[in-house]
């Protein structure tokens, strides 16, 4: 079984889309169960979850915002499936690769997706966050010698019983906890696979600040090295 983890905070506007979308999706692809995680939102995120609230839908929420990484690792403690997959809010990449990382964790501990064969997202993002992106990336390689071209990209699935293990511990609970899981996974021998997806929301709403956020992420980069080690 699949478990579809999608961590919210203060989208309140976005949530009865979002939700009717996975559960059009899930009454294609039955063997799955989703688990909303609310992150300690102060709008009416919360109560529209529970409004819009279906069968195989599970919430799970605390009242004090931790960060995305906390987010998706109680999302990964109440999965049940043996595959984990999760995505933002937005669903900036639809759910259409669900099916595609779900077969890949046939093969692979872990599947991320890549947004580096996207030819569009340039003009979508827009130079200046794009041009960061690829910047991060050489960053990330450099201090953690990770080889993934994109390490955060929103869509990413796991094998249930490694995600576990690797989220078990967490302790980056910001934008800069898929780093932490991704070089816990390489210090394991982890397999992982990228998979190509395509941007289809133009994500102008994003939270994240190119400067403060990515200093901080490279501080927080600095800390795993050194806790790995």
């Amino acid at each position: 079984m699949i478990s579809l983890i999608i961590p919210f905070y203060n989208c309140e506007n976005l949530v009865a889309n979002t939700v009717n979308k996975v559960k059009e999706y899930i009454e294609g692809n039955p063997d799955m169960e989703f688990i909303a995680v609310n992150d300690g939102s102060t709008d009416s995120t919360l109560r529209n979850l529970e409004d819009n609230k279906f069968t195989k839908m599970k919430i799970v929420s605390y009242s004090d915002n931790r960060g995305k990484g906390n987010a998706v690792r109680e999302g990964v403690i109440s999965a049940t499936g043996d595959k984990v997959i999760f995505t933002d809010a937005d669903l900036a990449y639809g759910l259409t690769p669900v099916s595609e990382f779900a077969n890949a964790l046939n093969s692979y501990d872990i599947a991320i997706g890549t947004r580096r064969n996207d030819t569009d997202i340039s003009e979508r993002y827009g130079f200046i966050r794009s041009a960061s992106s690829h910047i991060f990336s050489l960053i990330t390689h450099c201090i953690l010698k990770l080889d993934i071209n994109d390490t955060q990209c929103g869509f990413k699935g796991y094998r249930s019983d490694s995600a576990k293990k690797l989220f078990a511990d967490l302790s980056v609970m910001g934008f800069g906890f898929d780093i932490e899981v991704l070089a816990k996974a390489k210090k394991a021998d982890m397999t992982l696979t990228q998979i190509p997806v395509k941007l289809l929301a133009n994500e102008k709403q994003s939270t994240v600040s190119l400067i403060r956020d990515g200093l901080k992420m490279i501080g927080d980069m600095l800390t795993i090295r050194k806790n790995l080690k």
